[in-house]
């Protein structure tokens, strides 16, 4: 489920299952109660429709009203999961459970500093509730550095009261990419490829940003150099998620080049994407990029579905520029080995309007295929990396990589 709660660099998805797992021990017996979330688990939208009938029949039964919140938080369902969580805290404010599974849900909902007070109070100095220990070591593991220092003196405490649970280094509990890391990011990095048919290597240096204000909201942007086909230039983009509505997401990006000798003068992006059950997304969108010689229009549909800690995404992109026209299409198959650490290979086919010197912008024949990843080495650091091949048509074969070294603050 961990990626569920990833969406590379734009939608948070679905989450791993509650720590809250058990209904109120003065309710069931524990052998029933693991009976019913071991179903619930399974099938929770047949589960929803049960409890819906149950919790009408008996609308004043905690552990009904319970098991419902719970079934709707792992649905996504996240708004009418806490009305049903903060009723039971209201009226039995002595459960530990009640409060645990509002918390969970705030943090899933991406409302983490309203979920930390209520984890305080069932963390109480690495004692009380063992569950809540690990969720609040979650949250303070991805905030601030005071944060994190604190998590190190809980976690040491919970040990010491509870030696037969885990309280190991734990991955950062909110959906957003990005947003169990620290809100600020700055990437430098340099990249080189070998050309075949005499052509001059490339090499690009560049600098980005990328600053997180909430769930689904960010801001990015960079500088970049290159020299290519013998020619420098320069290239400024900034760009942005923002939420529109409930699962829909927009992307916009724009970008210039004062000198615009291979890479466009100007360019702009507009994207929208919509998440639905089950982990899959689709989008569509458009691109519009001005070279010296011509401009260039495009269009873009993408689907991508998440399973486990795997990410399957295809994109298909019809472009025209004055009479041609070029199809390409490409799919990527991501693996997540933590929260934030991932592998992902590519491999695209078709055609792609390219600005080739001293040709101008033309449709070539293109396959190609890469690796790319980033690795976290600690919560501040983290290393990125890239290698690829493509075939240009008959103009040339381009071999080569790019590393960056990313810094969250």
């Amino acid at each position: 489920m961990r990626l569920h709660r990833i969406l590379c660099l734009t939608m948070g998805l679905v989450p791993t299952m509650p720590l809250s797992a058990a209904p109120p021990a003065s309710t069931e017996t524990g052998t029933e109660a693991g009976r019913n979330v071991a179903a619930e688990r399974l099938d929770p939208a047949t589960a929803e429709r049960s409890l819906r009938r149950e919790l009408r029949a008996d609308p004043e039964n905690p552990e009904t009203r319970f098991r419902l919140a719970r079934v709707l938080s792992w649905q996504e369902k996240y708004a009418e999961a806490e009305q049903h969580y903060r009723k039971l805290v209201a009226q039995h404010p002595e459960n530990g459970d009640f409060r645990l599974g509002l918390a969970q849900v705030l943090v899933w909902s991406g409302n983490k500093d309203q979920a930390i007070p209520l984890l305080e109070q069932l963390s109480d100095g690495g004692r009380k509730n063992p569950d809540a220990i690990r969720l609040l070591l979650q949250c303070w593991s991805s905030g601030t550095r005071a944060q994190r220092e604190a998590a190190d003196r809980l976690r040491a405490d919970a040990r010491r009261n509870y030696p037969n649970e885990d309280f190991g280094a734990t991955a950062p509990a909110s959906a957003p990419p990005f947003h169990g890391l620290p809100p600020n990011q700055i990437e430098v990095g340099g990249g080189y490829d070998r050309l075949s048919n005499g052509r001059a290597p490339w090499n690009s240096q560049y600098l980005m940003f990328s600053k997180q204000f909430q769930p689904h909201t960010n801001l990015y942007g960079g500088v970049q150099h290159t020299e290519r086909f013998g020619l420098d230039d320069v290239q400024l983009h900034l760009g942005g998620y923002l939420p529109l509505a409930d699962r829909w997401t927009a992307n916009l990006e724009a970008g210039y080049s004062p000198t615009g000798r291979v890479l466009p003068q100007h360019y702009e992006l507009v994207h929208v994407q919509r998440s639905f059950d089950g982990g899959l997304i689709l989008g569509t969108g458009y691109r519009f990029r001005e070279y010296a010689a011509a401009q260039t229009h495009a269009a873009l549909f993408s689907a991508e579905q998440y399973f486990s800690n795997f990410r399957f995404a295809y994109t298909y992109s019809p472009s025209f520029v004055r009479s041609q026209t070029a199809h390409n299409h490409s799919v990527q198959l991501g693996y997540w080995y933590s929260d934030y650490s991932f592998v992902n290979l590519s491999y695209g086919i078709g055609n792609e309007l390219n600005n080739i010197i001293p040709f101008g912008v033309v449709s070539a024949a293109v396959e190609s295929y890469g690796i790319n990843g980033r690795h976290w080495i600690t919560p501040e650091w983290a290393i990125t990396w890239s290698f690829s091949h493509q075939r240009q048509g008959n103009y040339y074969d381009r071999t080569g990589g790019q590393v960056g070294i990313r810094w969250a603050f």
